[in-house]
């Protein structure tokens, strides 16, 4: 060995090395498993988000949106809006949309929501959301569900980040974010009038807030298995490496040290190998090599000397 460089065993570093590659590829398998499974579920969730939101569409009235929009966005029902909301009284809003003759309309459209969300598990929201570009800074809700006050309607939303710059009608698959409300998997599909034009949007959320937490619980779980999995595959190797290659090779190397042929010396006494390995590879046909070599050193030295 050269002076001044430190002995480096191959015995630790076939430990390193299967240590290194049995991590890498438990912890390669297992976030292989996860984004799999973790893509799965979120397909599932976008389908289904998606599906609910399109039939919801389907079934409310476009042109009886058109009108509402238009009278939700007046300044005179926003008037009465800030002051339905200030003094919590709905009937403001209510006798507002009698006199406009759009009250029963409206009634039938937020039971249409409240019963769709009872008989549908795992829905968080159903709404209606007046069109705006996709510039739109804010959104205005139309019609929510019996569980919100009915001077909701046009209510003013600030429009959450990841949609800023998006036309809602042309979302090209359902968006799963982390906001005010928590983890929920969001779709919005258009609702046209008589004439083709889109008046609103019926927004969908599932909330995937157990979801995440599982999912973060399974990954933990997956990196935990993994490093237990590389534990036992490492002690079984270590056990195989040891008897098939460290062993061997430390018996060979401490069995080398004793070597010391003279003239007068057979193979007992100058110390030539004496092991029981017979492996059929290369640790044996080195093993046989060295000791066929020591004994040719030996007779070489005993003709020698006589």
């Amino acid at each position: 060995m050269e002076k001044g460089r430190r002995f480096f065993s191959v015995k630790l570093k076939i430990y390193i090395f299967v240590a290194t590659t049995v991590l890498v590829v438990a912890l390669g398998t297992s976030l292989i498993a996860y984004l799999i499974s973790a893509n799965r579920i979120d397909a599932y969730y976008r389908q289904n988000t998606s599906d609910n939101a399109r039939n919801v569409a389907s079934m409310v009235d476009g042109d009886f949106l058109a009108e509402l929009k238009v009278v939700a966005a007046s300044e005179e029902f926003q008037a009465l809006r800030d002051q339905a909301e200030e003094e919590d009284n709905e009937e403001i809003i209510i006798t507002y949309l009698q006199e406009h003759g759009l009250w029963e309309e409206y009634r039938e459209t937020r039971t249409l929501l409240t019963e769709y969300l009872a008989n549908m598990q795992g829905i968080e929201y159903v709404y209606i959301v007046a069109h705006g570009d996709a510039n739109a800074e804010y959104d205005m809700y139309l019609v929510d569900d019996e569980d919100n006050p009915v001077y909701e309607t046009g209510y003013y939303e600030v429009r959450e980040d990841e949609l800023r710059g998006t036309d809602l009608t042309q979302l090209p698959e359902p968006t799963i974010s982390n906001g005010d409300w928590g983890w929920l998997c969001s779709d919005f599909k258009p609702v046209y009038d008589s004439e083709g034009n889109c008046v609103c949007i019926v927004g969908c959320d599932i909330n995937m807030d157990e979801v995440m937490a599982e999912r973060s619980s399974f990954l933990i779980s997956l990196g935990i298995g993994a490093l237990i999995y590389t534990a036992v595959v490492l002690v079984g190797a270590m056990l195989f490496v040891n008897k098939t290659i460290v062993g061997p090779v430390t018996k060979m190397t401490d069995e080398m040290k004793k070597f010391k042929p003279s003239t007068d010396k057979d193979y007992e006494t100058a110390g030539v190998m004496n092991l029981d390995i017979y492996s059929s590879d290369e640790i044996s046909k080195i093993y046989h090599g060295i000791r066929n070599m020591q004994m040719s050193i030996v007779d070489y030295l005993r003709d020698m000397g006589k």
